[in-house]
């Protein structure tokens, strides 16, 4: 095969011509002015190329899939994306693991709080049963005894079963003060027990009654005195 300029200078021209056509294909397909327009031909698909701009045509067969010796890429390739093809960086996943870091420490924070409340319910409504276990007993001594100093020794200290940790302190008070021998007292139950080390108490009140037959006497009545009448 002889070699000669002419057709060395061919060939550049043709090169030139490809890679001109190639950069056109590229700029329009960027810019949004490229429309394809598939035509049927003999060997293959034959797609009309046309740049609004300039009503340019250029005209490429392929056979469905794009020569490795042409110059024009597949049209798809240049239509997509390139930041489809950029991974995450390391700012992106930063911000992300702080995000869920926050998230997460805002639920644990949630169950905490929730326990404690949960706890300091229970432990509340412990006190009000033993209050009110206490103040019955208390108002069944009102009925049943009359003396007054008798009455007076009720108050007290102690624990309940089936409340572990609880203490009940009650004291009596009369509600008029200048009467020692009064009817009316103001009884206060003090339920203490500890949360996490820290004595913790509530306290409880309400008012009993002396019976006023048995307080006129200041005395129980006597089977043996019922008699004798």
């Amino acid at each position: 095969m002889s070699w000669s300029p002419r057709k060395a200078g061919a060939q550049g021209i043709r090169r030139r011509q490809a890679t001109a056509k190639a950069l056109s294909y590229r700029r329009a397909s960027r810019s949004g002015l490229l429309s394809t327009f598939p035509q049927a031909g003999r060997t293959g698909v034959t797609e009309r190329l046309r740049i609004a701009d300039c009503g340019l045509r250029i005209e490429e067969k392929q056979s469905g899939k794009a020569s490795p010796e042409s110059p024009f890429p597949n049209p798809k390739s240049e239509i997509r994306n390139p930041k489809s093809k950029r991974g995450f960086t390391l700012i992106e996943i930063v911000v992300a693991l702080g995000v869920l870091a926050i998230g997460v420490t805002s639920v644990f924070a949630l169950l905490a709080t929730g326990g404690a409340t949960h706890r300091k319910a229970t432990s509340q409504s412990a006190a009000a049963l033993i209050s009110d276990s206490v103040f019955a007993h208390l108002r069944e001594r009102f009925d049943i005894y009359t003396e007054l100093d008798y009455l007076k020794k009720a108050p007290g200290e102690g624990k309940l079963s089936g409340y572990p940790g609880f203490t009940y302190e009650l004291k009596l008070v009369p509600l008029d003060a200048e009467e020692e021998d009064g009817n009316e007292f103001l009884a206060v139950c003090t339920v203490s027990w500890k949360k996490a080390g820290v004595p913790v108490s509530v306290a409880f009140t309400t008012v009993v009654i002396r019976r006023l037959s048995a307080a006129s006497r200041g005395t129980m009545p006597s089977p043996l005195d019922e008699e004798n009448q």
